[in-house]
């Protein structure tokens, strides 16, 4: 019986636990030729649980040539399943807004950059000109990505930032990758929402109080024909 004034203060601990776990989200991009191949994968409960995603996006450079006005239709997007097939991803129609979105803001800053690498091998036909050209995006590329990481609405402190670009002597080609690893909780995320929320309703009240001041007359509403006679 005595135990008992504490079961519901542990039943709270039990519930809100999961809110104070974090969420691990990585991502990698990798490009070869004209198609980029997009990983994403969601770690919960310390990597627990896990939720892979895997994009792949092609360009059709053959299309875009043909119709250079609608090089966006040369888009293909398919969805990578278990088994390493694609299945194409269909379309939408754009539709106009109907409701205004929340800001990112708020939202991305629930967020806290863990990592940041970009690597990569390029290959020309002069080998001097291709050790030089690493050897100066070795050296501006970490620079750079610190200062993107620091003027993103991202947490970015003590954010591992890498960059590794290495020349190869073969045909002319250029192999891209890049990785990510974001980190939040839901106590966070819940807290970015409500944010948003409060910045978006103090916009629209702010329109609102504009639109009221410009449909209103400066020095009053001009007399009817009635008043006149």
């Amino acid at each position: 019986m005595r135990a008992f004034p504490y079961i519901p203060i542990l039943a709270a601990a039990v519930l809100l636990a999961p809110a104070l776990l974090p969420i691990r989200l990585e991502a990698r991009a990798a490009q070869q030729g004209f198609s980029v191949r997009l990983t994403l994968r969601i770690r919960l409960l310390f990597g627990l649980i896990r939720l892979p995603l895997g994009f792949v996006l092609e360009f059709d450079t053959e299309k875009a040539k043909k119709d250079p006005l609608e090089a966006t239709k040369a888009f293909s997007a398919y969805r990578l399943t278990k088994g390493g097939k694609l299945k194409p991803i269909k379309r939408r129609k754009s539709r106009p807004p109907e409701r205004e979105k929340l800001p990112a803001a708020p939202l991305l800053g629930a967020f806290r950059l863990k990592r940041l690498a970009l690597s990569g091998s390029i290959a020309l036909g002069d080998a001097a000109c291709c050790v030089a050209l690493c050897g100066a995006l070795n050296a501006a590329a970490k620079p750079l990505l610190a200062l993107a990481a620091e003027l993103s609405p991202l947490n970015a402190r003590n954010a591992a930032i890498e960059a590794k670009f290495l020349p190869k002597f073969s045909e002319a080609s250029v192999c891209l990758a890049a990785e990510g690893i974001l980190e939040t909780d839901p106590a966070k995320l819940i807290k970015g929402v409500i944010s948003a929320v409060i910045e978006r309703n103090a916009k629209r009240r702010s329109e609102g109080r504009r639109e009221g001041r410009r449909s209103t007359p400066f020095f009053g509403a001009a007399p009817s024909n009635a008043q006149k006679t």
